[in-house]
């Protein structure tokens, strides 16, 4: 601290600076500046003290801070800032002008707070003793409320002071009330059935005293087991009735298919047999008593079936209606006599008869079937012919099944009729049928194509003469049609007509007509089919075609005795498109005649 320069004069100080030792200096002048040298000074020199840091207790996280701002009189500072949160290490640095050092760091434990875990509390019985912990995971402490035996209550666990702990949450501890069981009441039970008493009683489970007896009446206290909060109920009585065996009447013999006379009932105890009753075989039965009645099963017993005998008779073969028959007879084939209902033969309508015996065991009714069939008129389909048509046989079965033979013979020149007789046994009569032979009739015939050539709707009408006049009509061997008009018709063929008479017998004539036509569309794509494009209709006239294109181009000319148009102009192929066309052609009557229209090209 000594200055080498004092009120503007520079010096030096002598002896050299001791900084560990009180000293006196002198401060001598330089050289030159008009100066003396003043008195000597001293410097006093306090020796070093490190203050002594006393021991820190642990802390609890959350603290206040228990670090001093003296030590041994000295004041300072502490760095890190205090954490309340965290064990550090802190160092005292004292505060300046206090010839004082740093001690050494020292550490301060803080323990973190710690939240005990209050056990799971099982419900207690009311009256049960306090199970409280008076400690928790190493942790004391007390409880509030105080601990009530009669009541669920919830209670908070506040840890003792100085133990790092925070109060967790309150708890509830369930007192659940004492309970009596309500034991059911026990039926009385047969001697020698299994133990009724039962084990839990409205959810409570426990022993019984005495031991089950079950031979006799007994009375029996219920225990609850430990911890279920239950109390003892008064004793009650199981009543042991004795066990009965019935007896069972005796069984008369029955006839096969009777009704079951086993009895449900005997002595009073209803019961069941085995096995199923079976109304047709002798059977021993066992009667089984139903349940809860204190009974045992008797020795088994035989239930005799006799066979039910039914009286036979030779079956009465079936009758026509009013044929004569004899009476049925009242002693049957084994034996058995009796009486038919009705007891007269009806012999026009079919009849079951029933045969009642006169006596005897076991022998039931049985029933004859007469059967009484009506008389039937046979009918037929027989087509009338024409005169001189070849005729078969006349038919030998009648729409009704029935057979039988024709006369006269068959004649295919003259209306005849014909008398049809049945073979025995039908239950038929004689019947007649009336063949007519028809003349027949000319008929003549002519046709006229009505429409314009070319037309798209070509029309054929046709007139014909002779016979009926209700005509029947056929285009090209197709189907008969009753209108003379045929619309439609495509085809440069000669197309035939042909003509009959609808309500009798006559010839059919015949007659040709054509149609001119022309192809409205073609496929040249080589395939062989529709490659090329004429009018085939005028294949056999004189005749001469021009195609144009849409643009009135003209693309080819050719005779329509030529293949045709092969779709290709100049080498290249024509596009599909619409094409239009001028034909000149004579006709029948030999005018020259002119048409045009369109087709198209496909590709």
């Amino acid at each position: 601290p000594l200055p080498n320069t004092i009120d503007g004069i520079t010096g030096t100080w002598t002896p050299a600076f001791n900084a560990n030792t009180t000293t006196d200096y002198t401060f001598t002048p330089d050289a030159g500046q008009c100066a003396t040298t003043p008195a000597p000074i001293q410097l006093v020199v306090n020796p070093l003290v490190t203050p002594i840091i006393p021991t820190l207790n642990p802390i609890c996280e959350g603290d206040p801070n228990p670090l001093p701002n003296t030590i041994d009189g000295i004041t300072g500072t502490w760095t890190p800032a205090f954490n309340a949160n965290t064990t550090t290490d802190y160092t005292f640095t004292p505060d300046a002008g206090q010839c004082a050092t740093t001690p050494a760091p020292i550490q301060l434990v803080v323990n973190p707070l710690v939240t005990p875990i209050i056990p799971t509390l099982n419900p207690i019985c009311e009256g049960d003793p306090n199970p409280l912990p008076n400690t928790i995971d190493g942790i004391t402490g007390t409880w509030t409320p105080a601990f009530n035996a009669n009541t669920t209550t919830d209670y908070t666990f506040t840890p003792d002071a100085g133990q790092c702990a925070t109060t967790p949450a309150p708890i509830q501890l369930v007192v659940n009330p004492l309970v009596t069981p309500i034991i059911p009441t026990l039926n009385p039970i047969c001697e020698g059935d299994p133990n009724p008493l039962p084990n839990t009683i409205d959810g409570i489970t426990g022993t019984w005293t005495p031991a089950f007896n079950a031979n006799t009446t007994t009375d029996y206290t219920f225990t609850p087991d430990a911890g279920q909060c239950a109390t003892t109920p008064a004793p009650i009585q199981l009543v042991v009735n004795p066990l009965v065996t019935p007896i069972i009447p005796i069984l008369n013999p029955i006839c096969e298919g009777d009704p079951n006379p086993l009895p449900n009932t005997i002595d009073g105890i209803t019961g069941t047999w085995t096995p199923a009753f079976n109304a047709n075989t002798t059977t021993d039965y066992t009667f089984t008593p139903d349940a809860g009645q204190c009974a045992t099963t008797p020795a088994p017993i035989q239930l005799v079936v006799n066979p039910l005998v039914t009286p036979t008779f030779t079956a009465v073969s079936p009758i026509c209606s009013g044929d004569t028959i004899a009476p049925l007879p009242t002693t049957s084939n084994n034996g058995i006599t009796g009486t038919w209902d009705p007891a007269t033969i009806d012999n026009t309508t079919t009849t079951i008869y029933t045969f009642t015996p006169n006596s005897g065991t076991c022998i039931v009714e049985t029933t004859l079937e007469i059967t009484v069939l009506p008389q039937v008129t046979p009918t037929f389909s027989i087509d009338d012919i024409c005169i001189g048509e070849t005729i078969g046989a006349l038919p030998t079965f009648s729409l009704e099944g029935i057979t039988g033979t024709w006369s006269p013979a068959v004649n295919n020149l003259a209306t005849t009729t014909y008398t049809f007789t049945p073979d025995p046994g039908q239950c038929a009569n004689a019947t007649t049928e009336t063949v007519e032979v028809n003349p027949i009739n000319t008929l003549a015939v002519s046709t006229e194509n009505t429409s314009e050539p070319f037309d798209s709707n070509q029309i054929i009408e046709v007139t014909v003469s002779g016979g009926s006049g209700n005509y029947e009509y056929q285009l090209d061997g197709g189907s008969w049609q009753t209108n003379s008009i045929f619309q439609n018709v495509v085809g440069c063929q000669e197309h035939t007509i042909k003509v009959r008479d609808a309500e009798g017998c006559s010839n059919e004539p015949e007659s040709v007509v054509t149609i001119l036509s022309y192809p409205k569309f073609f496929t040249p794509n080589g395939d062989g089919f529709n490659d090329f494009w004429n009018i085939k209709c005028l294949r056999n006239r004189t005749g001469l075609v021009t195609i144009f294109d849409r643009f009135g181009k003209l693309l080819k000319q050719f005779k329509t005795s030529n293949a045709g148009w092969n779709g290709v102009y100049n080498n290249a192929l024509m596009p599909t498109s619409d094409y239009w066309f001028l034909v000149t052609y004579y006709d029948e009557n030999g005018n020259e005649k002119e048409f045009r229209s369109h087709f198209t090209l496909r590709r």
